[in-house]
C-alpha cells in the first residue's frame, strides 16, 4: 500500500473558511471525515485502488487540519465533485463586547465548603 499527500487549498473570507482537497479517484464510501479535539481539528482519510498491468495498487491518504476557534464547526459541510472534496465551515457571528456591572456586597465573603478546602490541600501535597 502506498501513501499520498493530497494537494489542498485553504481560502478564507469574512463569512467562512473553505478547504479544497484533491482526491481524484477516491469514492465517498472510501473516505472518512471527522472532527477531533472538541471540533478544533478536522481529520480526513481514505484510499483508492488503481489497476496497473495485471494488479491493483492501493493508495492511502491521511490529513489533519487545525481549525480556528472563530469557526462554527457544528455546521461544517463536505461536498465531493470532480475529484475535489470541499469542506466549508462558517465563521461564528461576532458579538459586540458587553459590559456588566457587578454589585459589591458589604461584609465577609461566604466560607468555602469543606470539600473544596480538602481538594486545595491535596493539590499542595
Amino acid at each position: 500500500m502506498l501513501t499520498f499527500s493530497p494537494r489542498y487549498e485553504v481560502t478564507d473570507n469574512k463569512k467562512e473558511v473553505r478547504i479544497a482537497v484533491d482526491v481524484p479517484g477516491v469514492k465517498p464510501d472510501n473516505m472518512k471525515v471527522e472532527l477531533e479535539n472538541e471540533g478544533r481539528v478536522v481529520h480526513m482519510c481514505g484510499d483508492r485502488k488503481i489497476k496497473t498491468d495485471e494488479r491493483y495498487e492501493e493508495f492511502r491518504f491521511d490529513k489533519r487540519f487545525t481549525l480556528g476557534k472563530d469557526l462554527d464547526t457544528s455546521k461544517l459541510t463536505a461536498h465531493l465533485s470532480d475529484g475535489v472534496l470541499v469542506l466549508t465551515a462558517p465563521k461564528k457571528e461576532k458579538l459586540p463586547p458587553t459590559k456588566q456591572k457587578i454589585a459589591i456586597v458589604q461584609g465577609e465573603a461566604p466560607a468555602l465548603e469543606m470539600e473544596v478546602e480538602k481538594e486545595v490541600e491535596e493539590k499542595k501535597e
